[in-house]
């Protein structure tokens, strides 16, 4: 139900992502998350402060209603600026250890009065020099990376760098001519090959590349015998390239395939990247923790979710809390 007065849109927990963007689409509202996985629950979104495209969910969470183990309800209130999963802010990480949730209550955004995207490839060791000159040059929404390997899964064709996903939204038609010609200029081999939507059809479809990812990723580990898990790793924008590089060379030496790909909108200071890996034999308990903690303690990376529920955040130090 949405309340006009307050703005306040809530939710039960069993709703799904996609069922909160049809229900606000009539309304001109949207919800400022969005990612691959439709059919996410509100409640599994809430309880570990999920993100996409756009923001991590505690942009825009309001509060979350839950029964507790000694059969008090209670509201929490999220963690503003929290940007991962963890426990001791207030509603941002439940992970089902408080009670049962009930309700989420969040504030949509208005609804994008127009969009237009991009779909191009950039050099690993460029990608933070382009990014930036795009966010400081335009009013970019979503900025999304795909590496070569999850690239070829979804769409059969090879690249040799990352491959960007970038959404424009609400802006002049004239001013938007006026900034491409300017990344044109700046970048004429890149721009060269770039894919650019002329139609809403067109970017869906674009979008659809990204959206497809994860299960084909899967696919492809399932069909060649191979172990899939994944796991969201904070890395420092002006690093990525680096610390890719590092959690390639890690998983090849364990006989696996690295994939890359994830949001760079989250956070001014990280890209959240949901490095996964297809593996011929599972990782031992603790084995990529001890590789960022020995190989990466000069940068400041976490590691978030694995698909079994695991957390381990890592502060700067690479020390666990």
């Amino acid at each position: 139900s949405y309340n006009d007065t307050s703005g306040i849109l809530t939710v039960g927990p069993m709703a799904e992502l996609h069922d909160v963007h049809s229900f606000l689409e009539p309304l001109n509202l949207r919800f400022p998350i969005n990612f691959s996985a439709m059919n996410a629950t509100l409640g599994g979104i809430a309880s570990t402060n999920a993100g996409g495209e756009y923001n991590k969910f505690s942009s825009c969470h309001s509060y979350t209603d839950l029964i507790c183990g000694d059969g008090i309800k209670r509201r929490l209130i999220p963690g503003k600026t929290q940007m991962d999963s963890m426990l001791p802010n207030e509603a941002t990480a439940l992970q089902g250890f408080f009670g049962i949730i009930v309700s989420v209550a969040l504030k949509p955004e208005p609804a994008f009065k127009t969009t237009q995207s991009m779909l191009i490839e950039v050099p690993l060791d460029n990608i933070t020099e382009f990014r930036s000159f795009v966010s400081e040059n335009s009013h970019m929404v979503a900025c999304e990376l795909i590496d070569r390997k999850s690239y070829h899964n979804v769409t059969m064709n090879n690249v040799s760098g990352m491959m960007l996903l970038i959404q424009w939204a609400n802006m002049e038609a004239q001013q938007m001519d006026q900034f491409l010609d300017a990344l044109a200029k700046k970048y004429p081999d890149l721009c060269a090959n770039a894919e650019l939507s002329n139609s809403i059809n067109q970017e869906k479809k674009l979008w659809k590349i990204r959206h497809d990812v994860s299960d084909q990723n899967r696919t492809w580990a399932k069909q060649n015998g191979m172990i899939y898990t994944g796991y969201d790793i904070a890395i420092p924008k002006a690093d990525v390239s680096d610390i890719l590089k590092k959690l390639n060379a890690f998983t090849q030496e364990k006989g696996g395939v690295a994939f890359n790909f994830g949001h760079s909108m989250q956070s001014k200071s990280h890209d959240t990247i949901h490095f996964n890996v297809a593996l011929p034999k599972k990782l031992e308990p603790g084995e990529l923790s001890t590789f960022i903690k020995t190989e990466l303690s000069d940068f400041n990376v976490m590691i978030g979710c694995d698909l079994n529920g695991c957390f381990n955040p890592l502060n700067k130090s690479g020390s666990t809390f």
